[in-house]
């Protein structure tokens, strides 16, 4: 998982880098909304400790 979110932010720091506003506001909206989920079900008391 590690890994990944590593893969996104390079990814989202290239398209900065490239001045490409549309993917990287796409990646930034994306990073962003992924853990709301995630961030529910704990709240909700639903998540596992060992899930996230």
């Amino acid at each position: 998982m590690l890994e990944d979110k590593h893969v996104q932010h390079q990814t989202l720091v290239d398209a900065i880098l490239a001045r490409d506003a549309e993917q990287a506001s796409a990646l930034m909206r994306e990073h962003l909304l992924t853990p709301i989920p995630i961030i529910q079900q704990a709240m909700a008391g639903k998540l596992s400790p060992q899930a996230g």
